[in-house]
């Protein structure tokens, strides 16, 4: 059972990393569009069409990749102080059902950013400036689908013994 948790634990370790970087190279990458925009706005008067959308893109990257990292590390606000009221026993019950609630939550929301996202690709939905609206949404879907399905599975992971972030800081 060990050997299963390990092979578990360095799969999702390495996944999530690797959309971690994907998540600062997409952070970097906006950056680098709204310079160049502002730059090439104010020295040409030419804007960069689509802009809102490629802005909206490396968001949704950026944004739906970074958060099974930030969970894996427990970077999140917790409200401690109520916490630590509790007892030991109470603590750790209270620390389940949350996680657990949490776990169902971020399964549930999985699963329709990837209903969403086919049901996107059925009716062929793309951005409307973007190349004049030739670049499809559902992928945005299914990344939000994944994103949120892997950190439903890290939160499972902190659920189980030693209980520990999986990722150090």
């Amino acid at each position: 059972m060990n050997r299963i948790i390990d092979i578990y634990t360095k799969i999702l370790k390495r996944t999530i990393e690797c959309l971690a970087v994907i998540s600062g190279i997409a952070l970097v990458l906006i950056v680098v569009v709204m310079c160049y925009d502002v730059l090439v706005d104010k020295a040409f008067n030419k804007p960069i069409a689509g802009l809102n959308d490629i802005i909206k893109i490396l968001g949704c990257i950026s944004m739906s990749f970074a958060l099974p990292y930030v969970t894996a590390c427990k970077g999140h606000i917790a409200i401690e102080y109520f916490f630590q009221k509790l007892w030991r026993t109470g603590r750790l019950i209270v620390d389940t059902l949350t996680r657990s609630t949490t776990i169902v939550f971020f399964f549930i929301l999985s699963y329709w950013s990837f209903v969403k996202g086919t049901k996107a690709f059925a009716t062929h939905q793309c951005f409307s400036t973007l190349f004049s609206g030739n670049i499809p949404i559902f992928w945005l879907y299914y990344i939000v689908g994944i994103s949120t399905g892997l950190t439903a599975l890290t939160i499972l992971h902190n659920l189980l013994p030693p209980r520990k972030e999986l990722i150090k800081l």
